[in-house]
């Protein structure tokens, strides 16, 4: 089971007071999405947009999340350093 660090960003959302959160996952997490937003829902008073276009990694990164939401996490992987460095974008590599 992959440790998704829950607790991890429902503090990054609760500490920078973050309104909506987009949520990005590569297509094998999809399948735990209720059960991210559920757990994030409770935690925090953010609400929380799943994006469900295919993601491939985070060269696939939505950067356009600033239509839908305040900040974006995703899923999966670790950023590229040659994207730059968006702080209001979370990576939290799947393991």
């Amino acid at each position: 089971m992959f440790d998704l660090k829950l607790q991890y960003i429902a503090t990054w959302v609760r500490d920078r007071g973050y309104t909506s959160v987009a949520l990005q996952l590569p297509e094998g997490l999809k399948l735990r999405a209720t059960e991210i937003v559920d757990f994030l829902t409770q935690e925090t008073e953010a609400n929380y947009v799943m994006l469900g276009d295919p993601c491939y990694g985070a060269c696939d990164l939505f950067t356009n999340y600033s239509c839908v939401a305040d900040a974006l996490v995703h899923f999966g992987h670790s950023p590229i350093p040659s994207q730059g460095v968006d702080p209001k974008v979370l990576y939290i590599e799947a393991d």
